[in-house]
């Protein structure tokens, strides 16, 4: 048989287990609620191929870690929003995504700032 305190000890735990899912869980949906809100707002979706990639003079381009290129778009097709038949945007130049002159890509944008960006 256990006595009182051990039982009272029992329920302690039991209590901050439940508090740590429910806190666990509460923070799960707020970042995927957060994750959701910033894909909702990228309301342009178009298909363009890389025309120039140009590299651009920074005052940190010493630096190959922030040495930037310029990449000029040719709009083949528009998914859904709007975009002009050419644009440019500035990339870091060793970042996650290589641009290369004369390929195909799948831009997702908000208000001209890239959210995705797929080589096709």
């Amino acid at each position: 048989m256990m006595s009182i305190s051990g039982v009272l000890r029992m329920r302690h735990t039991h209590v901050r287990i439940i508090f740590l899912i429910s806190l666990l869980v509460s923070l799960g949906t707020f970042s995927a609620h957060a994750v959701l809100r910033i894909a909702n707002s990228c309301s342009s979706e178009l298909i363009a191929t890389a025309k120039s990639v140009t590299d651009l003079e920074t005052p940190l381009s010493s630096s190959a870690s922030l040495q930037k290129i310029r990449v000029t778009f040719n709009l083949k097709s528009i998914i859904r929003g709007a975009a002009q038949d050419e644009f440019f945007m500035d990339f870091l130049k060793h970042g996650p995504v290589e641009i290369i002159s004369g390929e195909n890509y799948q831009l997702i944008l908000n208000n001209g700032w890239i959210c995705a960006i797929k080589k096709l």
